[in-house]
């Protein structure tokens, strides 16, 4: 026999879990959204929201 057949009868489970992963992941409409930005920093309570705002 040759190794392929070799590989495939012992890791026919793990390769048909991996083609249907990727056959689920092509048919859904999945995105992610990642923001690796910084958060924005919250002002402190009774101060401007940013140094030239107008106060009321």
């Amino acid at each position: 026999m040759g190794k392929l057949t070799i590989f495939l009868r012992n890791n026919w489970f793990k390769i048909a879990i991996a083609v249907l992963l990727v056959f689920i992941a092509f048919k859904k409409d999945i995105s992610f959204n990642v923001n690796m930005n910084a958060p924005a920093q919250q002002a402190a309570p009774g101060a401007p929201a940013s140094p030239g705002a107008p106060t009321t």
